[in-house]
């Protein structure tokens, strides 16, 4: 247990050197503190961009949620810590979403973090497609219908960004258009929700109901 805090408290404080120290030992580099936090988690929190960037190298999880859905992006948006959102941008996926269905976009936005927001909003529409960045995020892209730990699916998330592209992908793949995410509504709902009449007729034409 002591290593496992040790390796989070380092990693937190920017010690470097015993970061590495401790990975070079063995230490698992995904170790979860009690909140389910990894030590990238804490990196991201004291805005630790070499020990982030060491991390990853060492087969960190970019994209681990803790306990409240968060992913070390999150963290780093809402601190507004620049140096730790690009030390995590080539290995994250900026589409997630926590328990409460926000982005580190949102979060950054939320807090007044404008420049952490304008960072993220160029990361969420660089050249890779929004599908390509959500599919990364699913066991490799293989499950048109997995579902995140947020109750959605890639289809549910595609028609709640608007992104036609995506919903058409996805549709071709094979996603099911009748799932329910986990406030029960379909990606139909969704699209009628957000008054995307092109979406809902998409969704309809591909037999939702």
């Amino acid at each position: 247990m002591f290593g496992r805090r040790s390796l989070h408290d380092y990693a937190e404080n920017g010690d470097l050197s015993k970061v590495r120290s401790l990975l070079d030992k063995g230490e698992n580099v995904n170790s979860l503190d009690g909140r389910g936090r990894t030590p990238l988690h804490q990196a991201a929190l004291g805005n630790r961009h070499e020990i982030i960037s060491l991390l990853i190298a060492r087969g960190g999880n970019a994209n681990a949620e803790d306990s409240d859905g968060q992913t070390p992006l999150h963290i780093a948006a809402h601190y507004g810590h620049v140096n730790a959102v690009r030390a995590l941008s080539a290995s994250c996926n900026p589409y997630a979403t926590n328990h409460a269905g926000n982005t580190p976009y949102d979060y950054a936005k939320a807090a007044g973090k404008s420049d952490v927001a304008r960072l993220l909003y160029a990361l969420m529409t660089r050249t890779k497609s929004k599908v390509e960045l959500l599919l990364d995020s699913i066991n490799g892209g293989a499950d048109p219908n997995w579902v995140s730990s947020d109750g959605d699916t890639v289809l549910h998330k595609a028609v709640a960004l608007g992104d036609e592209e995506a919903v058409r992908t996805m549709l071709a793949k094979g996603a099911n258009v009748r799932l329910k995410d986990a406030r029960g509504r379909t990606p139909l709902e969704i699209a009628l929700e957000s008054k995307n009449d092109r979406l809902a007729t998409l969704l309809r034409s591909h037999g939702a109901r």
